[in-house]
């Protein structure tokens, strides 16, 4: 008895078993590249929340920095207005209320925190006595005042002082009351002013 099998096809079995594994790496790579795509999107998506986050830090910085800024604007118009009356005729000696030591205690701490901001405290005179001494009274109560920043811990290069004399009056010097007020220091945080102003 003769038994006889198939004859196989050893070309068709191989170029099956090809395409089986040609399949099964198109499949790992399609999940691969879903994987990676994945990935990629959680890196974008964490990337822009961590960009959002720093914007967000930045601004509220910034707002913070502008706040606080204000605020020092607000107290150095305190201190100027509060200082007007403070200096007797032909005087630079400045009168320290506990109020103006505060004041000048936020201004230190402001100014040792934002050391690119410059203070410029300005003096002035009345219309009293003669012009050239009036112009280094002026003087002398902007440094009188630098000297008493300068003791209280701030840095003398964020502190500049100018000397106005009688030229910039307050108000009209037409009496003793009015040229009191005229006796004055004005202080401002503006790094450009003094420049201006001389």
């Amino acid at each position: 008895v003769t038994i006889g099998f198939p004859k196989i096809d050893s070309s068709a079995i191989i170029a099956e078993r090809k395409a089986a594994e040609e399949a099964r790496l198109l499949e790992e790579k399609r999940i691969n590249d879903s994987i990676a795509a994945a990935q990629a999107e959680l890196e974008r998506i964490a990337r822009e929340e961590q960009e959002r986050l720093a914007r967000e830090e930045q601004e509220r910085i910034e707002k913070e920095k502008a706040a606080e800024l204000v605020k020092v604007q607000e107290t150095v118009q305190w201190l100027s207005k509060n200082i007007r009356a403070n200096f007797a005729l032909g005087k630079a000696d400045i009168i320290f209320t506990p109020e103006v030591e505060e004041n000048l205690e936020f201004i230190r701490k402001f100014l040792n925190s934002n050391p690119d901001r410059v203070l410029v405290v300005t003096g002035h005179t009345c219309d009293l006595g003669a012009y050239e001494k009036n112009v280094k009274l002026s003087k002398q109560r902007a440094e009188a005042m630098k000297a008493a920043l300068v003791m209280k811990g701030i840095n003398p290069a964020n502190i500049e002082t100018v000397g106005m004399g009688p030229n910039q009056p307050l108000v009209p010097n037409t009496s003793e009351a009015n040229r009191k007020l005229n006796r004055r220091i004005e202080i401002s945080i503006d790094k450009y002013q003094a420049k201006d102003v001389e």
